[in-house]
Parts: C-alpha cells; structure tokens; sequence
C-alpha cells in the first residue's frame, strides 16, 4: 500500500522511468511492464463484487482463465496512469474515475519458441505486473472478445471457485481484504 503522493509519483512515470528505476531480481529491467485494475462495483452493498475477465480460448498464455482488467504499458503511453485507462476502456469499455491505491505487484515470465534462420530459440521475457484499485461511476461493463469470452461481478466467497493464476488470487484476495480494510475505517 502506498501513499497518496507515492500513488501519484507511481502512476506519473513513464514504462521506461519505471524499468530503470526498479529493476528485476536479477538487476536488469523488465521486459514487459503490465497494469491490472481492481474495478469493485460501484453500487454493490455487501458484499462487495470486483470485475473479473475471462481470458478469451484463442489466448497464447493462459486460456481460460479469470483475471482482472488490464496488459501491457505501451511504449507510446503518456504514463501509468495512462495506459491503465487505455487498458480498462479497451477490455471493457468502463471509464475510471479515479485511482485510489496501488496493491501488490507480481512477476513473471514467460517462453516462446521462436525461428531465427533455421534454428528454433526459446525466448524467455519477464514481467512485472502492477495492481491498482480503481473506481468507476458506470457499471454496465462490455468485454472485447478478441481478449475475453465473458466478465462477471464476483464476491470474494466466489473466487476460489474460478479458475485463475495463483497470483492473480493472491491479488484479488489482496483487493477483497483492502475493501474490507477501508470498510473498517469508515464504521470507525
């Protein structure tokens, strides 16, 4: 959890001021910088539900399998800010309103087969997956189908019943004790 100002100093840099200054485990920079937005449903009373996609059967890496909006900070975006905007309005045609935390980031990495000439080379690519709550106003969401086959509004008791990455759970059970969280303050 950040503060305010740290949250805007994070969403103000660009994919390539990110990379250089917080390098991979192994001291180099990412190779893929990748925003995900906690979307919690605007007009939900308890309990409360969060936005989760259904990665689309045609997908290289992990078909079939839930996930929070977002991908890939492009070279060409403004910001973070920027391309977590794009990344909503694009997978869901929602509008954000505001970003109010940043959670737990995760990495990973992934392999491709690739030909070069006449060889086939493995390529390997890491990735650091950046997690933001954000809100919205509307709540009538429309998935892109060239990314996902279906969205749904999930309380937190109905996680564990998608199939999703291990860390992306851990994410959303992350987001789920931050609302309850900040549920707490507000009843105190």
């Amino acid at each position: 959890m950040t503060s305010k100002s740290d949250l805007q100093a994070l969403l103000a840099l660009t994919k390539s001021q990110y990379r250089i200054n917080h390098p991979s485990p192994s001291g180099h920079p990412y190779d893929k910088i990748i925003v995900g937005a906690v979307i919690f449903h605007p007009a939900s009373s308890p309990p409360a539900k969060t936005l989760l996609l259904k990665r689309a059967a045609n997908e290289e890496f992990y078909p079939n399998v839930f996930e929070i909006p977002g991908g890939h900070v492009e070279d060409t975006d403004a910001d973070i800010y920027q391309a977590l905007v794009r990344e909503i309005q694009e997978e869901t045609a929602l509008s954000v309103d505001s970003v109010i935390a940043s959670i737990e980031p995760f990495a990973y990495s992934t392999e491709k087969t690739v030909t070069r000439g006449e060889e086939k080379v493995v390529v390997q690519k890491s990735s650091l997956q950046l997690n933001f709550i954000c809100e919205i106003t509307e709540a009538t969401f429309r998935v892109n189908p060239e990314e996902h086959s279906e969205g749904m509004w999930v309380a937190k008791d109905e996680v564990g019943k998608l199939q999703m990455t291990e860390e992306m759970r851990l994410v959303v059970e992350g987001a789920f004790r931050w609302k309850e969280s900040q549920a707490a303050l507000i009843r105190e």
